[in-house]
């Protein structure tokens, strides 16, 4: 399986509903290491720099540089290994489902359709011993999912929410 990860608008503060991608420093197609300046990201209160937590492809750009604001959780790229077909990068684009943050909908932005025919799903507790962010945490209990197969892409691979 190709090792395929979303870049999505991150959220920097507990205010923060959404960002402007003011500049990307990198080109689709081109390869980048952990640590290198992606891209510029503006807030209501800041631009700041976001780097990579690893190395891989800016395989596909979805949002352009300028324009509007977007909702914290919208993919803006997506970044893989270099030798991932580009059918693969479609589908992982046209299956990816945005994490509900809660913050697109307040934001007036749809992350995700929700059916309201869609039955609750019952909290499963979660045991692990590896790094992982309070929120994530709570997202994986809430939809059951298993960590062992989840890569985190924080500082020192911790999991975050839109690891989950």
């Amino acid at each position: 399986m190709p090792n395929i990860r979303p870049f999505c608008m991150p959220k920097w503060g507990i205010e923060m509903t959404q960002g402007t991608l003011a500049e990307w420093m990198i080109k689709e197609g081109d390869a980048f290491k952990r640590g290198q300046t992606l891209c510029l990201i503006e807030t209501d209160k800041i631009t700041n720099e976001v780097d990579a937590d690893y190395d891989a492809v800016a395989k596909r750009v979805i949002i352009p540089s300028g324009g509007d604001p977007h909702a914290v959780g919208v993919l803006l790229a997506v970044f893989a290994d270099a030798d991932t077909s580009d059918s693969d990068v479609e589908a992982f684009i046209a299956n990816f489902k945005p994490a509900d943050t809660q913050v697109a909908a307040k934001a007036g932005v749809s992350a995700a359709p929700s059916p309201t025919s869609a039955p609750k799903s019952v909290p499963v507790k979660v045991e692990t011993n590896r790094p992982i962010s309070p929120e994530a945490l709570k997202l994986a209990e809430e939809v059951g999912l298993d960590l062992s197969d989840v890569e985190g892409t924080g500082k020192n691979g911790r999991i975050t929410y839109q690891d989950v």
